[in-house]
């Protein structure tokens, strides 16, 4: 399903969890000071390009009252 439009640079950064690494895609808003819009998308992987467009597949976590889980993400990229 598809969620709301969000606005912001896509930047990559690794991050350690005790003795692994993952790759993490976070969107930054345009706004410096504001906070993140959506959840980081951890092991992103590039699913499809076109000229002006692409998408990212990958893990976003989520915490809840029973536990935290993972779900798969995908995050349709254009250049506005």
């Amino acid at each position: 399903m598809n969620g709301p439009r969000h606005v912001g640079d896509v930047i990559t950064h690794s991050v350690n969890v005790g003795n692994e690494s993952y790759l993490v895609a976070t969107l930054r808003p345009l706004d410096p000071i504001a906070p993140a819009a959506i959840p980081d998308l951890y092991e992103p992987a590039l699913v499809g390009f076109s000229t002006l467009a692409f998408r990212l597949r990958g893990y976003e976590r989520v915490e809840s009252a029973n536990g935290d889980f993972s779900v798969v993400q995908e995050w349709h990229c254009e250049l506005l």
